[in-house]
């Protein structure tokens, strides 16, 4: 019996396309859209999980868990996040 792929995810920067400084370029670029800076130990302590994941809890940590607009906040970065993610690596 053959079994056919029907979803197949990859891990691409720095496994697939070669990483020099793509990803957290782009994350720092991200951050800056609502005003979050990281130090280099705070972005390296959030390299190889999710980036939306990350957004999260990251601007928890700074908004505070309960507050409303986080949402929002993390809906921003992280479509920041693609965008120049996508621009860094044309």
């Amino acid at each position: 019996m053959v079994k056919i792929i029907k979803l197949a995810v990859c891990d691409l920067a720095g496994t697939t396309l070669q990483d020099t400084g793509q990803v957290p370029a782009a994350f720092r670029t991200a951050l800056d859209t609502c005003h979050l800076a990281l130090s280099a130990e705070q972005l390296q302590s959030v390299r190889g999980i999710s980036k939306r994941e990350a957004i999260a809890g990251l601007v928890a940590d700074r908004f505070g868990k309960n507050d409303s607009s986080n949402a929002a906040r993390v809906a921003t970065i992280y479509a920041a996040f693609q965008d120049a993610l996508l621009e860094n690596f044309q």
